[in-house]
This record gives C-alpha cells, structure tokens and sequence, in this order.
C-alpha cells in the first residue's frame, strides 16, 4: 500500500476516533439527570421489541441500556476506528499493544471525567466493561483482517503475531468483572459477548497457523 493512502487513511480514522471520544467525554460530564434521561429515552425504544420488553418488566432493561449500549457498544466502535486507526498509522509489531493500552487510557479517562459530573462518579466496574467493549472489537477486527488475508493468499503472520502478543492483555481484562459483581442479565451479555468474540478470533488463529506449519514441514 502507497504511504499516501496510508496517510490519508490514518488522518480519515483519527478523526473519527477523536470525534467518538470526544462525544464520550461529553457524555461523562453529563449531570446524572441528563444521563437518566438519555437513558430511558433509548429504553422506551427498545420495549417496542419483545425481548427488552420482558427486560423492563423484571427491572433490568436500564441496566442493559447503561452498560451494554452506552458503555460497551460505544467502546467497541471506539476499538473499530482505534484498530483501522493502528492499522494504516504504524507496521510495527507492537500495535496492537499499543492499541489496547490507547484504549484503556481512554477507558480510565472516560470515567475519571465523571468526578466533575453533577451527582455522578468514577466507577472501575464501568470502565472494565468499556475496556470488554474496546477489546471485542479488536478481537472482532483482528479476526476479519485475518481471514481477508487468509483469503488473498497472504500468510504473513504478522497479524497473527500481533494478536497473540496481546491476548493476555485482552483475556486478563475481563477476569475481575467475572469474579468481582453479580452477573445480572446486562453483565451477562456484556460477559458472553466479549468471551465469544475472543475465543471465535482465538481458535482459527491458532487452528491457521498450526496447519501451515504442518504443511511447511517435509514428508
């Protein structure tokens, strides 16, 4: 690829990385009011549907709109700019490290803001749930670029390589939300979501390789 196309692509998703991050601060300075409200605006959406409407009835519904939607979904399409973003920005090796601990910066600061909030406050079981939310979608895009190459006949392991240097990262994120809360039905998806889109990235990496390997080796 022309290192102007990877210029204008890394300036495209800085952008849009900065504008999504931008628009979580917002959200955190927000007064608990106003964060309420938003809240049961989307949930008033949502009862529409059958599913969210069993939710609202035994008292979860909020809870699913606060940490799933406004916390791990909006990380995640943060981690899809930040993965596009580290993809076009740098070759090195080391990306996607530098990825995730770009992300948990973010997660920190997203909810540090909040000490500044109108009757709100930091909370760590929310930012472990942001930093899930940011390293699904890593896992997610790792998995896709990996299968596009796969794909185009490309084996270089580099992306391989960059994903298993920081899987231990990834994995140990969502180790103390397990343990530590009860798992309710928002924690619960939060939970299976981030655990399947690891372990489907996981395995066919490790499969991939494994079987390249076995086929570069002599009869």
């Amino acid at each position: 690829m022309k290192k102007t196309t990877k210029k204008f692509f890394t300036i495209i998703f800085a952008v849009f990385y900065a504008a999504l991050f931008a628009y979580i601060i917002f959200q955190s300075c927000e007064s608990a009011e106003e964060s309420l409200t938003e809240s049961n605006e989307i949930s008033s959406y949502l009862v529409r549907f059958e599913f969210f409407a069993k939710l609202s009835a035994s008292g979860e519904l909020s809870e699913v709109v606060r940490k799933f939607i406004g916390h791990f979904c909006e990380f995640g399409l943060l981690g899809i700019f930040g993965y596009l973003l580290f993809y076009f920005a740098t070759d090195k090796a080391c990306r996607q490290i530098l990825n995730v601990i770009t992300g948990a910066f973010c997660c920190v600061i997203a909810e540090a803001i909040q000490l500044f909030a109108i009757e709100r406050g930091p909370s760590i079981m929310d930012a472990l749930i942001d930093f899930q939310g940011y390293n699904t979608a890593l896992c997610a895009m790792t998995f896709i670029v990996y299968i596009i190459n796969v794909i185009a006949k490309n084996h270089s392991s580099a992306i391989f390589i960059n994903f298993a240097l920081c899987s231990p990262i990834v994995a140990l994120s969502f180790v103390p939300y397990i343990f530590i809360t009860e798992l309710s039905a928002g924690k619960v998806i939060c939970y299976y979501a981030f655990l399947f889109a690891f372990t489907v990235t996981l395995l066919p990496l490790f499969i991939t390789e494994i079987i390249k390997k076995a086929q570069k080796k002599p009869r």
